[in-house]
């Protein structure tokens, strides 16, 4: 009688709120990456998985948890190492072939930024095609990238395959700069005072150079032509470019600083859904199909994420926008708890050593107690 009374009156306040195959399967992942990143062996990750499974299977007629707790979330975990063990080997791979040694490389111009730095003024990320030992004859080949800060900018454009000569890589000591890296898909950084480099082909079409220089012409014809103040918060707000306006917008955060709102200076998923808000009050009023809408707006967002700079935030909304439209569009039913779940497995299968830094926990984490707590307050106010 006591356990009947208790139950029916903390049942409104304990219900479970529906969850998909694939949370369980996220959690497996991040288990998984979570036991490489702290040097766990993959033998002895494999060995858990393996007795979970063989638990799972005798124990299979005992309990309805047996398919996501014994074999859902151990596939998942060695699926996870695995991820993480090639992210942080390939760092490890490329320290061993380059530290001590001079090499030439040869690569791609995929980026070229200007930096506020008293010393280094751009920042060229490379994506690499071959490198070699200086005196050896064999080049190898490598799809990684490296950034070179130097201090003058030669003749080159973005899409230009270069030759660098003598470069001397340095050991990285600080391990939680090299987990950075690693994040960043970076695999070394260089700091150059000469920067000397041999163009040996420019593409005569490059998507990726037209992009650049497309989004690069704009920024500075708007910088030209807008108010200095309002082109800080558009910079920042709405292209998401904060480190061109670093030291114009100081005085601008101290105080939001006061009140505890300067996120609100930095893109983020909000600013993508007050843009698509806008875009859909403007499309509703035009007299075509639902579908074309659509498509239109979708076709929009890639536009402004092309032509802008992006963010961990700004990442998980567009993700969102585009998983939810698919849905949308092929009649398929969703639920936001799950799209969240959903875009987290993709991020972390993208790039696994995101869930050991705040902007993803924050935005990912927080995000997803909200969806849930949310869940869980809509299906109290349900009758019974």
């Amino acid at each position: 009688m006591a356990h009947q009374i208790v139950h029916a009156y903390f049942k409104p306040y304990f219900i479970a709120p529906s969850v998909h195959a694939l949370f369980y399967i996220t959690i497996g992942v991040m288990i998984g990456i979570a036991s490489q990143f702290f040097n766990v062996r993959l033998s002895i990750i494999i060995f858990i998985a393996l007795i979970s499974i063989i638990i799972g299977f005798i124990y299979k007629h005992y309990t309805t948890l047996t398919q996501p707790l014994f074999f859902l979330i151990p596939l998942a975990t060695i699926f996870g190492s695995f991820l993480c063990y090639n992210q942080l080997q390939d760092q490890k791979n490329f320290q061993l072939l380059v530290v001590g040694n001079t090499v030439d490389i040869q690569a791609t111009i995929s980026s070229i930024e200007p930096i506020q730095n008293p010393r280094f003024r751009y920042k060229i990320t490379l994506d690499l095609v071959k490198i070699k030992q200086t005196e050896g004859e064999n080049w190898q080949k490598h799809t990684k990238s490296i950034a070179l800060y130097i201090t003058s900018m030669p003749k080159i454009l973005v899409g230009d395959l270069i030759e660098v000569k003598d470069l001397t890589f340095k050991e990285i000591a600080n391990q939680s700069f090299k987990n950075y890296l690693a994040k960043e898909k970076i695999v070394a950084t260089l700091f150059i005072d000469r920067f000397e480099c041999t163009i040996l082909n420019t593409p005569s079409f490059n998507p990726n150079r037209t992009i650049f220089y497309f989004r690069e012409t704009i920024f500075k014809e708007l910088r030209k032509k807008i108010n200095k103040e309002t082109f800080q918060l558009f910079s920042s707000i709405f292209l998401g470019n904060r480190s061109s306006v670093k030291k114009e917008m100081d005085a601008t955060k101290e105080p939001f600083k006061i009140w505890g709102t300067s996120h609100y200076l930095a893109r983020s998923g909000l600013h993508l859904v007050i843009f698509v808000l806008v875009w859909h009050f403007i499309l509703s009023l035009i007299p075509i199909s639902y579908r074309i809408k659509q498509l239109f707006l979708i076709m929009l967002i890639l536009i402004y994420t092309l032509l802008s700079w992006s963010s961990v935030s700004f990442e998980r909304a567009l993700l969102m926008f585009l998983v939810y439209k698919i849905c949308l569009l092929t009649r398929t039913p969703s639920h936001y708890v799950h799209l969240i779940v959903l875009v987290t497995f993709i991020v972390l299968c993208l790039n696994p050593l995101q869930l050991f830094f705040l902007d993803f926990q924050l935005s990912f984490g927080l995000t997803f107690a909200l969806a849930w707590f949310n869940h869980i307050e809509t299906h109290k106010k349900k009758p019974f």
